[in-house]
């Protein structure tokens, strides 16, 4: 028989997988911000939309965010 999580339980997993995600989009952004320095840029991309929490962070230390894309796709525009 399959075995169903109660809503609580299933609450949880949700939130630790969203946590976990905005771990790596947030060393994703980190990453991409120092290469476009490095290689004197004010602005990088990023595949994908970052989490909300994420987001707030970046336009509360001045940073500009942005999504928008073409077709199916759609990326993350970060500008300083």
């Amino acid at each position: 028989m399959l075995s169903i999580p109660t809503a609580q339980e299933a609450r949880k997993q949700v939130d630790e997988m969203q946590s976990e995600l905005g771990k790596k989009k947030q060393a994703e952004v980190a990453e991409a911000i120092k290469e476009a320095i490095d290689n004197l840029k004010t602005r990088c991309t990023i595949s994908g939309t970052l989490p909300d929490a994420l987001v707030k962070s970046l336009e509360d230390k001045g940073y500009s965010v942005q999504t928008g894309g073409r077709y199916n796709e759609c990326d993350t525009y970060i500008s300083w």
